[in-house]
């Protein structure tokens, strides 16, 4: 379970984040500047908050009264940037590999083929990234990813750099992809239909606040009855005009 109760001052107000989530898609939602990537930034150990607690399982990653702050690299954290953040220099085969320094040189190719296989990514090994499509692109980052087996998945704003039609292409897979992860998984949005297409639960962030978490049943009516309010006033207005 991945536990983060933690606070965090920016500019414009206090992040005040609370999460708490077991198994499965967990989307953060909200509109931009919400807080949403700083939220995962923290919870990865990119970002430092300034007070409060964030555990993976019974492993403790942040602690600010305990003074416990690991590393990036000792949170077995997968964190898939909106630009994907692959190397440019390197091959396809060479991004994944750079996952996998801690194991022996000799089983670094093997795991390399094995996680290109996995992700049908083959063909592209010897392929720099400025040479591959927006969703070969994702799939290289998120085989980097897996290979270096993280206990959790941070996923921010993961189809923004894709155009509607190539997005709606690759949401089956990715939707495939994420199920099969054994640990959890956290994707921040500001697009509803990619939370109902790919979400089990959500909480809603707005001016960095968290709320608590909802099924994706309860969170689909919540949007229903906003859209339909919102219909309302507008036929309303629509009619005093007349």
């Amino acid at each position: 379970m991945l536990y983060a109760d933690f606070e965090k001052r920016l500019d414009l107000y206090t992040l005040k984040v609370h999460i708490e989530h077991e198994k499965g898609i967990f989307s953060l939602f909200g509109a931009s500047g919400a807080g949403k990537s700083m939220t995962l930034k923290c919870i990865a150990g990119i970002e430092k908050p300034d007070r409060g607690v964030i555990r993976l399982g019974d492993k403790v990653l942040f602690d600010s009264e305990k003074h416990i702050d690991l590393s990036p690299q000792k949170r077995h954290v997968g964190y898939l940037f909106q630009e994907f953040a692959l190397f440019p220099d390197m091959t396809v085969r060479g991004n994944i590999k750079a996952a996998l320094h801690r194991l022996p040189r000799r089983q670094r190719n093997k795991k390399a083929d094995e996680m290109m296989e996995r992700f049908r990514i083959s063909a592209l090994a010897d392929q720099k990234p400025a040479r591959l499509s927006g969703g070969e692109r994702q799939r290289v980052a998120l085989a980097r990813i897996f290979a270096a087996e993280p206990e959790v998945l941070l996923l921010d704003e993961p189809f923004s750099s894709l155009d509607t039609f190539l997005k709606w292409e690759l949401i089956p897979y990715f939707k495939e992809t994420l199920q099969s992860f054994s640990g959890c998984s956290i994707m921040v949005s500001h697009s509803v239909d990619e939370v109902l297409s790919l979400c089990g639960s959500v909480s809603v962030i707005s001016d960095g606040v968290t709320a608590p978490a909802v099924d994706i049943d309860t969170f689909s009516a919540q949007i229903n009855e906003r859209f339909q309010s919102a219909h309302i006033d507008v036929r309303l207005i629509q009619g005093n005009r007349k």
